[in-house]
């Protein structure tokens, strides 16, 4: 899920970008069928305030510069 939201969010900040982030992360997991790894978008519906979080947190942008 984490690498769904960062593929997409780097395709909405680069729109003249080919990437589709639900084949990449298809391909990743070696899923044959488009509609199973769908169901993950369903799960960042429903998890996407702690997905967002967590990807800010990973990326360093909630770390004060007190602890760098």
């Amino acid at each position: 899920m984490t690498m769904l939201v960062h593929l997409q969010r780097r395709a909405t900040m680069a729109p003249e970008s080919s990437i589709n982030p639900l084949k990449v992360v298809q391909v990743l997991l070696g899923h044959a069928s488009i509609a199973t790894t769908a169901i993950y978008l369903r799960c960042i519906e429903l998890h996407e305030r702690e997905l967002s979080e967590s990807l800010a947190y990973l990326y360093g942008e909630l770390i004060s510069d007190d602890h760098a």
